[in-house]
């Protein structure tokens, strides 16, 4: 049932006034916030360290991002910091993946 607040109209009887429900939020909940802040700050890193940023998304049950190798940054500080990684075959290059400051980053090399 809506909150109902009387007021008076100058010398006019008093009116109601129905005030809508406050509801939890349903787009920026507390989980979509946090999601947000972990996909934000690994992106920001990874800009940190030199690397472009080819999407990021939080679809998903973790969030992604995907950079485009550039063979004169080095991964090495990238992969120090990774964890497992896993490579497949897609399209003659090599695709990496595998998590990065609670994200799941990739990048392709060329084979």
């Amino acid at each position: 049932m809506p909150t109902v607040i009387p007021f008076t109209n100058q010398a006019a009887a008093p009116v109601s006034v129905a005030l809508p429900q406050q509801s939890a939020p349903r787009v920026f909940t507390a989980t979509f916030q946090e999601r947000l802040a972990v996909l934000n700050a690994a992106d920001r890193e990874l800009r940190r360290l030199g690397f472009h940023i080819v999407w990021s998304r939080l679809a998903g049950p973790v969030p992604q991002a995907h950079i485009r190798r550039d063979a004169s940054v080095s991964v090495a500080p990238l992969l120090n910091r990774m964890g497992p990684r896993s490579f497949r075959t897609e399209g003659g290059c090599t695709v990496v993946s595998g998590k990065f400051e609670g994200i799941v980053l990739s990048w392709a090399e060329p084979n």
